[in-house]
């Protein structure tokens, strides 16, 4: 058997040998380095100063700061050119170049925004008067025959507004025509201002009675000649005294007559 009081060296005793080897040579180390700095030996003085002379050590992840002062924001050419434009001086070109025109700003209504305003009880209509449109200077009336009937069921007078809608629509319309084939906004007597010029080249303006068709569905129709004759729908067609009008295929004939006073 092996004894541990052999000559043999154990394991503890080998690590505590160690132990005290190594505090006998850093104690040595220790007084070594204390002697010589009181000697004055540099060794020790140069490593300390070059630790105090390196650098910091940056992080691993640490982001460099970038120097902004190197770029130029903005286009200073464009700028330049912006401003000789202003003060009417030429450019890099050979041509000078005109100042460029603003586009000044449209205060009237469009689109939608005009239908809201063309509103009659909550319903759009169709038309809307021209810049031409006036009030009539001559009283004319619509006496409305049914048929061969020859006494009127109607008289409308049409000389108290600029115009006048027909149509099957009784909230909106002026003038009501119930037969089935007209439509809702059928038709448009309006007023225009017209200019003349006579012989002499005498110029005179008048306002006169127009007849416009809203795109009906089955058309509006002027007698001609004993024939009926339908007129182009969206245009004007001036309508003359002792002209015959029918709406659709209606049988009521309405006859444009002028006021008996003014004649």
């Amino acid at each position: 058997l092996y004894c541990c009081h052999s000559g043999t060296m154990g394991y503890e005793d080998r690590r505590r040998e160690g132990d005290n080897d190594r505090r006998r040579n850093d104690s040595d180390n220790s007084s070594r380095r204390r002697r010589d700095e009181r000697s004055g030996n540099s060794k020790y003085d140069d490593r300390r100063d070059d630790r105090a002379r390196s650098p910091p050590r940056k992080r691993k992840f640490q982001k460099d700061e970038e120097d902004y002062s190197k770029f130029k924001w903005g286009n200073d050419d464009r700028e330049k050119q912006e401003k000789k434009d202003a003060a009417g001086q030429p450019g890099n070109g050979s041509d000078e170049e005109e100042p460029a025109v603003k586009i000044q700003p449209n205060y009237e209504l469009s689109g939608k925004l005009t239908a809201d305003t063309n509103q009659v009880k909550g319903k759009v209509i169709k038309y809307a008067e021209p810049p031409e449109a006036r009030m009539p200077t001559i009283r004319y009336r619509f006496y409305v025959f049914k048929g061969n009937e020859d006494k009127e069921i109607a008289i409308y007078h049409l000389h108290r507004r600029s115009n006048y809608l027909f149509g099957r629509d009784r909230k909106v319309v002026d003038v009501p025509t119930d037969h089935p084939s007209c439509s809702g906004q059928h038709a448009v007597v309006q007023y225009r201002l017209h200019e003349e010029i006579l012989p002499d080249s005498t110029r005179i303006q008048k306002v006169k009675p127009y007849l416009i068709d809203l795109e009906s569905t089955h058309g509006t129709f002027v007698k001609v000649g004993g024939d009926w004759q339908k007129i182009e729908t969206a245009k004007y067609y001036e309508l003359l005294e002792n002209d015959v009008v029918r709406f659709g295929y209606s049988s009521r004939e309405y006859v444009l007559i002028r006021d008996e006073t003014q004649r």
